[in-house]
């Protein structure tokens, strides 16, 4: 037992610890791509909205305060059956603004599915621009946005994923939930810089509409055929290329959970999306990933009553602890964040049992989002 233990700790911990590294050289990859191209294109942002009446006149209006001239964009909104009066507020918007238009997604009689990529997929196909832009409707954006997020997007670039924070709160529980959030963002940007793009954030990114068209959009309904589905197929099928925005100009802020159960309802969803990747050595990666997790997990459950497994296990994670720091420090330098090194330990201590506990759950477990519950 202890040797198996020692063997499954080696050949996890080494699959993990050559992953963090690929994310840090990665990191270092990210840079501005000037260009001769000083054409200004015209961009098509795309919110789609479900139930978000507290939060989308403020989103929308500082989307159309872009320093970006106003006959260069186009806003559209798509609302996703909401019971409150999101729509009417940006009815009322519209009125206003020649730039913005809104359309509602017909509703359907399956409500155990998301609809996110039903919205996106509406907004692109009625959409004048050549670059489709998103984000969410309870996200900021800074003025020089859709400046930042275009500017380099010449030649073979199908798909650029832009930098996305939570905003800060104050709590304790909110520093350690951004950290754990960056760590995503900054983890999909190293991948990116990698040449090897697996996750990215819907709250913040550009593709050309044309790269959407080739790939036949998400081929689907279901939530899980998501802008990482979008972003592997443009990659995947040689379309063209996938960019990170190393730009602190492009930062989207994006709202925090309240508190840890919505936290964890959250990440379940998240973790819910399982084996749907047409490049199956992604899964193979995840599947490795989550055994390290789990291996060192469990070692150290067995520690208690193994004393030999004590150092090995103390070794592997004070290893992981310094890797993860390296990258997140050098991640944390490219978004213009802050990296609170006290913060950082405590989200080390309950990252693995979190990853576990999610990882597993959220693959059994239905999960409920503004009144729709998503079927395993």
């Amino acid at each position: 037992m202890i040797l198996t233990a020692f063997l499954l700790l080696f050949v996890f911990g080494t699959f993990y610890f050559w992953f963090v590294l690929r994310v840090w050289r990665g990191l270092s990859n990210l840079r501005s791509h000037s260009v001769a191209n000083k054409r200004i294109p015209f961009v098509s942002v795309v919110v789609a909205a479900r139930n978000e009446s507290g939060t989308i006149e403020k989103c929308i209006s500082m989307i159309l305060e872009q320093d970006y001239p106003r006959s260069k964009f186009e806003v559209i909104v798509v609302d996703d059956s909401s019971s409150d009066s999101t729509a009417d507020l940006v009815r009322k918007m519209v009125k206003k603004f020649k730039n913005l238009r809104l359309y509602k997604l017909s509703p359907s009689r399956n409500e155990s599915i998301g609809r996110k990529p039903e919205s996106v997929a509406l907004a692109v196909s009625v959409a004048k621009g050549e670059i489709i832009l998103t984000t969410d409707a309870d996200c900021q954006v800074p003025r020089t946005w859709l400046k930042s997020m275009t500017k380099d997007f010449a030649g073979d670039v199908m798909f650029q994923a832009g930098p996305v924070v939570e905003m800060q709160t104050g709590s304790f529980l909110n520093e350690v939930e951004s950290l754990e959030f960056m760590s995503l963002i900054v983890t999909g940007a190293g991948l990116i810089g990698a040449g090897r793009p697996i996750i990215c954030n819907g709250a913040n990114l550009a593709y050309r509409k044309s790269a959407f068209k080739a790939v036949q959009g998400f081929e689907g309904t279901a939530s899980s055929n998501d802008d990482e589905t979008l972003m592997q197929r443009i990659c995947n099928r040689n379309i063209g290329k996938v960019r990170f925005v190393a730009d602190a100009e492009a930062v989207v802020r994006t709202m925090s959970n309240n508190n840890l159960q919505s936290f964890l309802k959250q990440r379940l969803r998240w973790a819910a999306k399982k084996g749907r990747y047409e490049d199956k050595t992604i899964l193979a990666e995840l599947v490795l990933l989550y055994s390290f997790f789990f291996v060192l997990l469990a070692s150290a459950g067995a520690s208690f009553f193994v004393p030999e497994l004590r150092i090995p296990v103390v070794m592997m994670f004070g290893l992981k602890i310094v890797l993860d720091y390296l990258a997140m420090r050098r991640g944390a330098h490219l978004l213009k964040q802050k990296l609170n090194v006290f913060v950082f330990l405590v989200a080390e201590l309950f990252h693995v049992p979190y990853i576990v506990f999610s990882g597993a759950v959220g693959q059994f477990v239905s999960q409920e989002w503004k009144g729709r519950t998503f079927d395993r």
